[in-house]
């Protein structure tokens, strides 16, 4: 893997206080995969000379939260849609970051939205974990997990 931790950590950072403006309060380095059933993922494939796939999950408040301060909305407004959108936009933006780090050529495929499957493996090719993180913010207290995952073997063509 091409990037630190303390790499990808400035890097959601950055993201997060860009699009959200605030910064997470803190980080626990890990990569423990969500598992209530409340969660929601948003994924991006990048695929080229490094193959894999950066993963945003975090509970559905604090996507509806997100979804809320990015479409300057009142949180009772934000729809499923809404909240799609917004980590669909989330895991775009981290994953196009992360994509720039990569060895090119690379492309990054269009985000997909939905709530983590028990195993994310199966009847796909085989991935390692080389990066993730924890992250809690400030006010919010919900975990914010990031887990950027390396392909072995050939994946689907992302979608232009």
């Amino acid at each position: 893997m091409l990037i630190s931790d303390d790499e990808l950590n400035q890097l959601v950072e950055n993201v997060w206080q860009t699009l959200m403006g605030c910064a997470p309060s803190s980080f626990v380095p890990g990569a423990k995969p969500p598992t209530a059933d409340e969660w929601m993922t948003g994924t991006v494939r990048i695929s080229g000379e490094w193959q894999g796939t950066v993963s945003v999950s975090c509970p559905a408040d604090l996507v509806r939260q997100s979804a809320a301060r990015m479409l300057d909305l009142p949180v009772d407004s934000v729809s499923i849609e809404d909240m799609h959108d917004a980590l669909g936009e989330i895991a775009n933006v981290l994953g196009g970051n992360l994509k720039s780090l990569m060895p090119a050529p690379t492309r990054l495929s269009l985000p997909e939205v939905g709530q983590p499957s028990g195993d994310e493996s199966a009847g796909r090719t085989e991935r390692t974990l080389v990066k993730g993180m924890f992250l809690s913010f400030s006010g919010d207290n919900h975990p914010f997990h990031v887990a950027v995952m390396q392909s072995h073997g050939p994946q689907p063509a992302p979608h232009l």
